[in-house]
């Protein structure tokens, strides 16, 4: 007795945001930069302000983090503002996320 069945299977992409809560740019190749880690996004931009709210930085290139530095001179260590946005290819749903970081530097 033989049989065949069909039946489509949906494989949807791997979704994955994560970012850290502090960074050390002092050039020792060990959090060096500070950027989001995702997977399954479109649509990304991603901003750092300081503490009076000034844009500092801005990317829409997931690969890019920030080095620290604003107009090419090392901010100050404290903390800083971030903000995200994003389309999730999983829910097709546009995000937005927000937090602060905490730029250390060595003395």
């Amino acid at each position: 007795c033989q049989d065949t069945a069909y039946e489509t299977v949906k494989i949807l992409p791997e979704f994955r945001f994560w970012i850290p809560n502090s960074f050390s740019p002092d050039h020792n190749e060990l959090n060096d930069v500070f950027k989001p880690v995702t997977y399954g996004i479109s649509n990304y931009s991603f901003e750092i302000f300081n503490s009076w709210g000034q844009l500092i930085f801005k990317t829409k290139n997931t690969e890019e983090g920030w080095n620290g530095t604003y107009k090419n001179l090392e901010s100050p260590q404290g903390t800083y503002i971030w903000k995200v946005s994003y389309r999730n290819q999983v829910t097709d749903k546009t995000e937005e996320k927000a937090g602060h970081l905490l730029l250390f530097r060595s003395p």
